[in-house]
């Protein structure tokens, strides 16, 4: 009989919760079966001591392999729901797929973004765990410096994705991590907000960061807030209400109040501007400059101009995200979610598709008429039918063929003509100019360079006439392509499109202005050969 309420008074406590006061867990990641192992992640244990002191009950692990995290974890999850505090701390090799983290078991070896679910301990149900418990829940994680090897999608390091209200997250090196928590967050009295001000080198906070509020109350406060009523009755009757005067009112009654850290959670919340809240959401999103470049790409394919494709977020941009909510039928706050950017990205990759398919239809389209005319100009036999060709296809497929016979033509008329006509001849040509040519075809109206002569003359006049049009297409590239690594793309871009540039050096010569002269006619632009705005979106939606 003894012994079977012994049994049964086992089996109760093992089915619900060993402890419903503070928990805190530690886990280190040391060493790893395919990865560099790491030396110093058990200083996170340093903080077993300190916790216990403050009355948490202390869990350790370490060197678990991705299954052992996940069940040791999952078997613990009772405990962390039911617990008042619960400190989580994680030591080793963290990693994003700009989402979500995940910490690393000893047994992961490169996973991707398709395999991570069973690399290691995801680490999204923490932080929702310990979003039950606004203002009494800390996220400490420490990702090893030490690179390693990953597969697609998934990037090295915590990236601070929609931290939970309530929920304080703090990130840095292993050491300085462990003496910030020791020292300052995890001291009785001390607001973690205010601590973080003068934390040591690399240690950073994201979520709740109270100013006034200390994650661990003096014991004198402790003491208070378990024995007046009330406090707690007051409580209740303010989260009824549920308002910011009603929050404000608690915390100005009891300002170290058993509930002051949920009230200033909550405040929090309910005075933050729609605004602000997505500024903060999208801050949380941790883009570095090439995803940024990558959304201003995107826009841009789309028809929002963020004027320029930099990395940098400035007004244009803003503006641009906000257009681009407004078609799309979302919040106009000028600040991107990840869901959004996804959108984004998808509505990009499908206009790009589409703008490819048209280029190419278009320049199928124009390559064959090249070719019909080339023909119709007689293949280049004669010296009419090659400048014909020139002048309505002067990048065309046959260009260079037929500037290569034109120029022998010219060499042997040259060759043959008289002398006196070729000395003026040669300066007419040295003044390159309308009026020279014309006094040449009033002296030689039918000269050994008389065709060469009127092509000339009519090819500045026209220039002339275009000027306005390349001048103003010239001052518009010195400000698309300001930066040299968009000019190099550019370059690049257009040698994938079969387009001969010259070197790919962000210097734009003869050749290069004839390839994009070339791209600007397929694609049914302004034919300037300089990059304007609408060019760049164009080159821009190939993917180069």
């Amino acid at each position: 009989m003894r012994a079977s309420t012994l049994g049964l008074a086992l089996g109760l406590l093992l089915t619900g919760p060993l402890h419903a006061a503070d928990l805190a867990i530690l886990v280190a990641g040391r060493n790893y079966d395919r990865l560099p192992d790491l030396r110093n992640t058990r200083e996170v244990f340093d903080l077993a001591e300190p916790l216990e002191e403050a009355g948490f009950r202390v869990i350790r692990l370490e060197d678990r392999s991705a299954a052992q995290l996940q069940s040791t974890i999952a078997s613990y999850r009772a405990d962390m729901e039911a617990a008042e505090r619960l400190v989580f701390v994680a030591a080793g090799y963290v990693v994003s797929d700009g989402r979500n983290n995940w910490f690393l078991g000893d047994d992961a070896r490169a996973p991707d973004v398709f395999a991570i679910g069973g690399a290691g301990l995801p680490l999204r149900p923490i932080l929702d765990i310990a979003a039950g418990k606004p203002g009494a829940s800390i996220v400490a994680l420490s990702s090893a410096e030490r690179g390693i090897r990953l597969g697609d999608g998934l990037e090295q390091g915590f990236l601070s994705v929609d931290v939970p209200q309530g929920v304080s997250v703090i990130s840095g090196p292993v050491r300085e991590l462990t003496v910030f928590l020791r020292d300052s967050a995890l001291t009785p009295g001390v607001a973690l907000g205010a601590a973080l001000q003068d934390a040591p080198d690399g240690v950073a906070g994201f979520g709740f960061l109270p100013l006034q509020t200390a994650f661990l109350p003096a014991p004198a406060e402790r003491q208070t807030q378990s024995l007046d009523p009330e406090d707690q009755a007051f409580w209740e009757r303010m989260q009824r209400i549920d308002t910011a005067d009603a929050y404000g009112r608690y915390l100005e009654r009891f300002p170290s109040g058993a509930f002051a850290a949920a009230a200033e959670s909550r405040l929090d919340a309910l005075n933050q501007s729609p605004e602000a809240r997505a500024e903060a959401a999208e801050a949380g999103l941790g883009l570095n400059r090439d995803a940024r470049r990558e959304i201003q790409r995107n826009l841009t394919i789309l028809g929002f101009d963020t004027r320029g494709v930099d990395g940098i977020f400035g007004g244009g941009t803003r503006a641009a995200i906000a257009a681009w909510q407004a078609s799309a039928n979302q919040d106009r706050t000028g600040y991107l979610t990840g869901n959004q950017i996804s959108r984004l990205q998808i509505a990009a990759a499908v206009r790009a598709r589409e703008l490819e398919e048209e280029a190419a239809r278009r320049q199928e389209q124009q390559d064959r008429q090249d070719g019909e005319y080339w023909r119709d100009t007689g293949r280049g036999e004669t010296e009419s039918g090659l400048r014909q060709y020139l002048d309505r296809y002067p990048e065309g497929l046959f260009s260079d063929v037929a500037r290569e016979r034109l120029g022998a033509i010219e060499a042997e008329r040259r060759a043959s003509a008289e002398r006196a006509e070729r000395e003026f001849w040669e300066d007419v040509r040295g003044a390159d100019t309308a009026s020279a040519y014309a006094q040449y075809l009033d002296r030689y109206p039918q000269g050994a360079f008389a065709d060469e002569a009127r092509a000339r003359q009519q090819e500045i006049e026209r220039s002339a006439q275009e000027s306005d049009i390349v001048a103003a297409a010239r001052a518009e590239e010195s400000r698309v392509l300001a930066n040299p690594i968009t000019r190099l793309l550019v370059e690049r871009r257009l040698q994938q499109l079969g387009l001969r540039t010259g070197p790919a050096d962000g210097r734009f010569d003869d050749d290069t202005r004839r390839a994009i002269r070339r791209y600007q006619r397929s694609r049914d632009l302004d034919v300037t050969g300089y990059v304007t705005r609408d060019t760049l979106v164009r080159i821009l939606a190939g993917g180069g």
